[in-house]
């Protein structure tokens, strides 16, 4: 993303205020900023191709304190970052701000992109959906014999998804990546069976 468009995204920026449930999250970052995250704790992802990629910062950080994770004491550590704002780079001396958590000092720097990194860990998943509504999809087999259940969970965005012959190897998906898997079997035969909207029930 380059400066214009960056700019641009932040001043319409919206907090991440969920709970990540991947390997991390991914940033949208400047140049100038990245010395900075790199202390914190974020990671750089290169691209296949070589060119390009992007940061990202680990899940287990997101709840530590930003000073603790910025090292030597995070006395030097500043409050905002924000290439853009006018008081970007400047150590913080207020106290309540140095008590942020990397994911509020991500957000105060508008930062966190909404996508995230790596793959999802099941148990968040399954804990943040514990009693969210969701709408059940299923397809059919082509043999007419067995469904494909799809769960897709409005609030947060997520599809848990299982071969219903077996009723086993339940995995979780971004809703892009449930729709990706849909359309794969519906390609290969598969055909809509029915849907309908309930409540998970805890197990």
């Amino acid at each position: 993303m380059n400066n214009t468009k960056l700019k641009k995204w932040r001043e319409n920026y919206t907090p991440f205020t969920g709970v990540c449930v991947s390997q991390g999250l991914k940033l949208y970052v400047h140049f100038d900023e990245k010395d900075i995250l790199k202390r914190i704790g974020a990671k750089w992802n290169p691209d296949p191709s070589g060119k390009g990629g992007y940061w990202w910062m680990p899940s287990d950080l997101l709840d530590l304190h930003v000073i603790d994770c910025y090292g030597d004491g995070g006395g030097d550590c500043p409050t905002i970052v924000n290439k853009f704002h006018h008081a970007a780079f400047i150590p913080s001396v207020n106290s309540t701000e140095r008590e942020m958590t990397v994911q509020e000092w991500l957000n105060h720097n508008r930062m966190i992109s909404k996508e995230t990194h790596g793959l999802l860990n099941p148990t968040k998943c399954r804990e943040v959906t514990r009693s969210e509504t969701y709408v059940e999809y299923l397809l059919k087999h082509p043999t007419g014999e067995g469904v494909f259940v799809f769960h897709f969970f409005k609030e947060t965005d997520l599809v848990m998804m299982w071969d219903g012959r077996t009723d086993s190897m339940k995995s979780w998906c971004t809703h892009p990546d449930g729709r990706d898997a849909w359309d794969m079997l519906v390609k290969s035969g598969w055909s809509r069976a029915s849907s309908m909207e309930t409540k998970k029930i805890d197990s």
